[in-house]
């Protein structure tokens, strides 16, 4: 599975990092793994880690933000053969993300099952995301045509406000946008976009404002 699967696994955690990073969290511990040529420590922690344990278990991680009060961990579930994911599969990250407390982000490879997606419509005091593997499997944020989004600080929204800039009156960007969950932006938030245009003799920085619903 190692020889087949090191490199797959490899990019998620690497974009898991950066995602990490981009949100603000300490990454210290694993920053290593943004450096391009890190592919045989990576497959030499597996090995010595975990041996012949799911190659899912080095991509565990937990996390720690300067102003956040909770940690946030990450939990992978992986299944044979593309199988729906069932309540009891998911019954561990549900209970660390309650008991422990913490903000949390389920990565899968397939689908829930309609009862194991039920349990997470129950949960309404904890804070979770979650991402497909193959959302991981490169990062929106770097793309050559992308565009960078900025959470914008409450002063900023204030002001947006007093000139008139109202979620009814201003641009929607939805709650399930890529950008948004990469960010992980909180509804009803404002959003600065930062665009360059660079056509012919045209090369221009311009900013627009829009508010996740």
């Amino acid at each position: 599975m190692l020889k087949m699967s090191d490199d797959y696994f490899l990019k998620i955690k690497r974009h898991q990092v950066m995602m990490m990073k981009d949100r603000g969290y300490d990454i210290n511990e694993e920053e290593w793994i943004l450096n391009v040529n890190c592919g045989k420590k990576f497959k030499k922690k597996l090995i010595e880690k975990y041996g012949d344990f799911p190659i899912r278990k080095l991509l565990f991680s937990e996390y720690s933000h300067p102003h956040k009060n909770k940690k946030l961990f990450i939990y992978y579930i992986g299944t044979e053969n593309g199988k729906q994911i069932k309540v009891d599969t998911i019954k561990n990250f549900l209970c660390k993300m309650t008991e422990e407390d913490k903000d949390a982000i389920l990565v899968i490879d397939t689908t829930l099952s309609p009862t194991a997606a039920e349990c997470f419509n129950l949960i309404t005091e904890h804070h979770y995301q979650i991402f497909k593997e193959e959302d991981l499997l490169y990062h929106i944020v770097h793309h050559v045509h992308g565009c960078h989004h900025q959470l914008c600080s409450d002063d900023e929204t204030n002001q947006l406000k007093l000139m008139g800039v109202h979620g009814k009156n201003c641009a929607w960007i939805l709650h399930t946008d890529a950008i948004v969950q990469y960010y992980d932006f909180p509804i009803g938030s404002y959003i600065k976009i930062n665009v360059y245009i660079d056509i012919g003799v045209l090369n221009q920085h311009f900013c627009h404002y829009r508010v996740v619903v």
